[in-house]
C-alpha cells in the first residue's frame, strides 16, 4: 500500500479532551505509521487528510505537524455538484489557508447528480479544470459519488451479459474528465476524432454538438433550484431524500446558486411590481433557454431516428438518453414558468397568470410524460442511496396530482 487517508467525518464526537477527533485520528493512523516505519524505516506512505468537520490550525498542530511523510488535504471542492457550475467557488475561504501553511489539496469533485444518462459536455469540463487552483495549491483531483458505486450497471432493460461496466457505459463522460485533467486545451477534432472511432456511422460533428447541448439541461436547473447537499435534490428524479418530489412551492421558495446570475421568482416579481431593473437572468429568461438547448437537442435525436443506418446498440440507447435529457429540460422550462405565473398570480401582478400558470403546468405533465417514455425505453426504477427510487412513471402521479392542486386553489 503506498498511502492512506481518513477524513474527521460526522459520525466521530464532538469532544475537547485528549481523545478529540484530531488526536484520536493521530494516535490511530499517524502512530500506526511510526511503528511500521520502525520496522521498515525506507518505507513512505503518503498520506490524505480530507479537510472535514474540523479546522487547519488542529489539523497541523495534532496531525499533519507530526507527519514523517507527504501529506496533502482533501476539499470537498464541488460540493456534491459537480456538473452544476465550471467555477465552483466553496473552497476560496480555505484556500487563503492552505496557502499561507504551504499546503495542498486533492480536490473532490462530487458527482451526486447524474446517474441515469449519459453526460458529454467538453467545453464544461475544460472549464471546470482551467478553474482548479494553481500548482502550488492542487495535489490533484479525483471524482465519484457517496452513495453510488460505479460498478455494473444493474438497471438496463436489455443488459449485457455479463453487465456492462460503468465506466464503459458512461465512457465518454470518464474519458473527458481524464483527458481533460492532464490537457484542459484538448482540441475538439481530436475527442471528435475519438467519437467517429465510437460510433464509426455517425454525424460526429453533430453529435458533439447535441451531446454538449442536452448535457448543459441539468446544469442549468440546478443552478437556478439550488441545493447544495447530495441528499436534498436528484434532478433526474425531481425529488430528495428526505421531502420526497418538488412542487411549484419549492420552485418558488428556493433561490438560485449563489453567483449564479440568475434572479429567484420572488425577487424577479418584485422587482416587476416596482418597475426595477433587472440585471440577472429572470426565470422566464432561463425557461426559455432550456426549451431552446431541448429544441436542439430533439432535432439531432429526430434526424437520427429517420436515417437508415444501422448503429450499434449502444448508439441506440445514448440517442434515447439524449431524448431523456431534452424531455427533462423541456419539463423543468414549463414548471419554472408555471411556478413564476402561479407566484406573480398570488402577488397580483397580472389578471392572467392563474391561466398561464395552469397552462405551464400541463405542459409540464406532458413533457414529464415524454421524459418518462423516453428514459424507461432503457432503464428499471432505481433506488439510489441519497435520493429515494426514482421511478418516472410512478412519479407522474406527482405531476398530475401538482397539477390538480393549482387547478383547485
Amino acid at each position: 500500500m503506498a498511502g492512506i487517508g481518513v477524513t474527521a467525518g460526522e459520525n466521530m464526537e464532538d469532544r475537547t479532551d485528549e481523545y478529540d477527533r484530531e488526536k484520536w485520528l493521530w494516535s490511530t493512523y499517524g502512530e500506526g505509521v511510526l511503528d511500521a516505519r520502525k520496522i521498515q524505516p525506507d518505507r513512505k506512505v503518503k498520506f490524505i487528510h480530507r479537510h472535514w468537520q474540523t479546522d487547519v490550525g488542529k489539523m497541523i498542530s495534532d496531525f499533519i505537524g507530526k507527519y514523517p511523510d507527504e501529506i496533502n488535504l482533501s476539499f470537498k471542492y464541488a460540493r456534491a455538484r459537480m456538473y452544476a457550475t465550471p467555477a465552483p467557488q466553496w473552497a476560496n475561504e480555505y484556500i487563503k489557508e492552505y496557502s499561507a501553511f504551504g499546503l495542498k489539496s486533492w480536490w473532490n469533485v462530487r458527482n451526486d447528480d447524474i446517474f441515469h444518462f449519459r453526460w458529454g459536455d467538453p467545453e464544461f469540463a475544460s472549464a471546470f479544470i482551467k478553474n482548479i487552483p494553481p500548482e502550488n495549491l492542487t495535489a490533484g483531483y479525483f471524482m465519484g459519488s457517496d452513495g453510488y458505486v460505479w460498478g455494473r450497471e444493474f438497471i438496463s432493460k436489455h443488459p449485457q451479459q455479463p453487465r456492462e461496466l460503468e465506466i464503459d457505459k458512461h465512457w465518454y463522460n470518464f474519458m473527458l474528465w481524464g483527458r481533460v485533467g492532464y490537457n484542459p486545451d484538448m482540441p475538439p477534432d481530436e475527442i471528435k476524432g475519438m467519437l467517429a472511432l465510437k460510433y464509426p456511422k455517425a454525424p460526429v460533428g453533430e453529435l458533439y454538438t447535441a451531446w454538449a447541448t442536452a448535457s448543459r439541461i441539468p446544469s442549468l436547473v440546478t443552478r437556478f433550484h439550488w441545493h447544495d447537499w447530495d441528499f436534498m435534490w436528484a434532478v433526474e428524479g425531481c425529488l430528495d431524500l428526505r421531502k420526497g418530489f418538488h412542487t411549484v412551492e419549492d420552485f418558488i421558495k428556493k433561490p438560485p446558486m449563489t453567483g449564479s446570475g440568475i434572479i429567484s421568482i420572488p425577487q424577479y416579481v418584485s422587482a416587476l411590481k416596482e418597475k426595477k431593473t433587472i440585471d440577472e437572468i429572470t426565470p422566464l429568461q432561463l425557461s426559455f433557454r432550456l426549451d431552446s438547448l431541448a429544441n436542439k437537442t430533439l432535432s439531432f435525436v429526430i434526424e437520427q431516428r429517420l436515417t437508415k443506418k444501422k448503429q450499434p446498440e449502444s448508439y441506440v440507447e445514448l440517442i434515447y438518453d439524449l431524448d431523456a435529457w431534452a424531455y427533462m429540460g423541456k419539463y423543468y422550462a414549463s414548471k419554472i414558468r408555471g411556478a413564476y405565473y402561479l407566484h406573480a398570480y398570488r402577488e397580483r401582478l397580472g389578471a392572467d397568470n392563474k391561466t398561464l400558470a395552469i397552462k405551464s403546468l400541463t405542459e409540464a405533465l406532458a413533457m414529464w410524460k415524454a421524459y418518462a417514455k423516453a428514459a424507461t425505453r432503457n432503464y428499471k426504477p432505481q433506488f439510489l442511496a441519497k435520493t429515494r427510487t426514482v421511478d418516472w412513471n410512478e412519479l407522474t402521479n406527482e405531476v398530475e396530482n401538482e397539477l390538480i392542486r393549482i387547478k383547485e386553489q
